[in-house]
């Protein structure tokens, strides 16, 4: 029963940083907006990582253990969509904007790019 009891607390403890992983990944992936720009695999991720929050709290580690991983990766791969989803539209509307010469909104569009790639909003300078 000892060994049993030990057992399980190293096995919580792996789920329990893993659930912190889980966190940080979703913390990341909002950043980019992606229940806009990657809906379909934002919501995967949170109904995987509520499935493994429900087998967390009850103690049922090695199932957690599956979706909690499951769920990191769908965090993820939801904020490296997003991220690309919304630098295309961003780019997209910048260019739109300069095309038409709409300066002050090529000059706004070109801001919202810049904390994501600043050597691309940098072509976008009035």
């Amino acid at each position: 029963m000892a060994d049993w009891i030990l057992l399980n607390g190293k096995k919580r403890e792996w789920v329990k940083s893993l659930r912190n992983t889980v966190q940080s990944n979703r913390t990341t992936a909002e950043q980019y907006e992606p229940r806009t720009y990657a809906g379909d695999i934002y919501s995967n991720a949170l109904d995987l990582a509520q499935s493994a929050e429900k087998l967390y709290n009850e103690a049922k580690f090695s199932e957690a253990e599956e979706l909690f991983g499951k769920a990191a990766k769908s965090f993820e791969q939801a904020k490296n969509s997003a991220f690309n989803s919304k630098l295309k539209f961003l780019t997209g509307e910048a260019e739109k904007a300069e095309q038409s010469a709409k300066w002050n909104e090529l000059k706004s569009w070109a801001e919202k790019i810049r904390p994501m790639n600043n050597s691309l909003a940098d072509q976008f300078k009035t």
